[in-house]
């Protein structure tokens, strides 16, 4: 069965069982680095809000043997696990001063996603751009964020140097960084899960001494490069140099200098693991940044 057949024959399988006044519709969602997905959207009469099953990975997942039975019920799980049975009030969302204290912002390649911000407000920083959303707490389906379009700049008759001065000053306080040493990452993670090479990657990068930097969420950390000071005073505190290596549009590695690196060696590793590692969706660049504490600016290494 190829791909169109089985979001027909998924789109038919809900409208179907799902009850009198739910109705799922198929939707082409762009996303980061301009991927594109196929979302099912199983909507309810009334309601304003619905969730999304991307069925891309299901048809992976179905071609390598998972039976379509089963496929649609993992739907149905997701759905009546995540279905909203009241609309939101969105009428805060009309007025800049209702939510410019939620306004964060985070960093994606600029080169990959250009169509994207012809329709977004943007700043270019180096080959990426900072953009703007709107953090969303809801006691009815839990947090979320809203990406800020032209539209809503418009609306609100501000443009991106105001969103980037709020954002500045917000997105430090409601999503602080996090600097851990890899070490304590790859210990991290064997605690989580079965990590049965964990002594021997935390016996790898002793050599290399590598720290993670992210914030408190583990999403879009790798905006914390931005952060005042964040990068400097770890410089400092280090009395080195660092290299900052883009490991996803979630976090950075952070590599001191000691003078022996060769930085076009660095380039070659974040490619290939982009290449091999990183889902397309998340990938900040093929760069490598290097952070000078004699003239305190971020330069990128391509």
């Amino acid at each position: 069965m190829g791909f169109e057949e089985f979001k027909n024959k998924m789109l038919e399988a809900s409208n179907k069982y799902f009850k009198e006044g739910t109705r799922a519709v198929i939707n082409q969602v762009t996303k980061n680095n301009g991927v594109q997905l196929h979302g099912l959207t199983i909507m309810e009469d009334g309601c304003n809000i619905a969730p999304t099953i991307y069925l891309d990975g299901l048809y992976e997942s179905y071609r390598e043997g998972t039976t379509f039975s089963e496929l649609f019920h993992r739907i149905v799980k997701a759905y009546e696990e995540n279905k909203i049975e009241e609309s939101i009030n969105i009428e805060f969302f009309t007025e800049y001063e209702s939510v410019r204290h939620r306004i964060v912002y985070k960093l994606i390649n600029h080169d990959k996603n250009r169509e994207l911000l012809e329709d977004i407000p943007h700043i270019q920083y180096l080959d990426l751009a900072i953009v703007f959303y709107c953090l969303m707490i809801c006691d009815t389906f839990g947090n979320g964020s809203i990406l800020i379009h032209n539209s809503h700049c418009k609306m609100w008759n501000v443009d991106a140097g105001q969103l980037y001065e709020d954002a500045r000053a917000n997105t430090p306080l409601l999503l602080g960084a996090e600097l851990k040493s890899m070490e304590e990452v790859i210990s991290d993670l064997a605690k989580q899960s079965e990590f049965a090479d964990s002594q021997q990657l935390e016996e790898d990068v002793r050599d290399v001494p590598m720290y993670v930097l992210s914030n408190k969420t583990k999403i879009h950390g790798a905006a914390c490069i931005l952060y005042e000071n964040v990068v400097k005073d770890f410089a400092d505190y280090l009395n080195r140099d660092i290299f900052i290596l883009p490991s996803s549009v979630h976090e950075v590695i952070l590599v001191p200098s000691q003078g022996a690196q060769k930085a076009q060696n660095l380039v070659e590793m974040v490619r290939e693991v982009n290449e091999t590692q990183v889902e397309e969706e998340e990938i900040l660049s093929d760069s490598v940044y290097y952070f000078s504490r004699e003239d305190g600016l971020m330069s990128r290494i391509s």
